[in-house]
């Protein structure tokens, strides 16, 4: 893997105290969305609970109130997949606070048939995927 900083610069691995490797996905490192979106999805716990958030702010722009109850969530348990998504720039924020609001990102918006395509293949709970 490359990095955009610089021609050839490689991105290291970092190497946690139980030995497994992660590697950081940034904005501008060279994995493709359908990458990011399978990490999240498909590749991390709480992928599915973080897919029913995409598939909510598809339709419409909520806050994460809305979306603890849209989703049947703790409120804590969305502020962190909205964290996520974020860092991740699936999703943007407008507002501060309470108030603030979650949209999906230009790049999810365009790359939402990738995001379709994973959550069909993926093993969903049954019943989840009708909500």
């Amino acid at each position: 893997m490359t990095c955009p900083n610089g021609p050839g610069e490689a991105i290291a691995p970092i190497i946690k105290p139980n030995n497994r490797y992660k590697i950081v996905i940034r904005e501008y490192e060279v994995e493709s969305v359908k990458q990011v979106l399978w990490w999240l999805i498909a590749g991390s716990r709480g992928g599915i609970n973080r897919a029913r958030i995409i598939l909510a702010l598809h339709t419409r722009p909520y806050n994460a109130n809305q979306l603890t109850r849209l989703c049947s969530l703790d409120y804590k348990t969305v502020r962190h997949h909205l964290d996520v998504l974020k860092k991740h720039h699936i999703i943007t924020a407008t507002g501060e606070d309470y108030g603030t609001m979650y949209f999906l990102s230009e790049q999810t918006t365009a790359n939402f048939e990738e995001f379709l395509e994973i959550w069909t293949q993926i093993d969903v709970p049954q019943g989840v995927r009708e909500e």
